[in-house]
C-alpha cells in the first residue's frame, strides 16, 4: 500500500499537533487572547460527572436522588476522576449509603 504525499503531510501535521497539545497539557495551561485582546494564560478546564444508578422504588422523594447525585459529583471532583458512579445499597433509604461501582479517569 502506498501513501500519497498529501496523506503523508497530513500525518506529519497531525503528529506535530498532538505533540504540541501534549506539551500544553503538561504545562497545565494554554496561552491565548482574552476578551480584551490581551495575551494571557488560562488554566486547562476539567469535567467531573457524578452519577447514581437508581432503580424504581429505591428513593421516595426527588430530593434524595438529588442529594445522592450531588454526593457522587463531590466524589468525582475530590478524586479528580472524570466519572464517578455510585449504586445505592438495596433496601436503604439513605442517599449517602452508596457503594462505588466504578471510577474512571477520562
Amino acid at each position: 500500500m502506498s501513501v500519497g504525499l498529501g496523506t503523508a503531510e497530513q500525518l506529519v501535521r497531525s503528529v506535530t499537533e498532538l505533540r504540541i497539545e501534549a506539551a500544553r497539557h503538561a504545562r497545565g495551561f494554554i496561552e491565548a487572547e482574552d476578551r480584551q485582546g490581551h495575551y494571557t494564560t488560562f488554566p486547562l478546564t476539567t469535567v467531573s460527572i457524578g452519577a447514581v444508578y437508581v432503580t424504581p422504588g429505591m428513593f421516595h422523594v426527588a430530593e434524595d436522588v438529588a442529594s445522592a447525585a450531588a454526593a457522587a459529583k463531590h466524589h468525582a471532583k475530590r478524586r479528580n476522576a472524570g466519572l464517578y458512579i455510585h449504586a445505592a445499597q438495596s433496601g436503604s433509604d439513605d442517599p449517602a449509603d452508596t457503594s462505588l461501582l466504578s471510577a474512571l479517569a477520562v
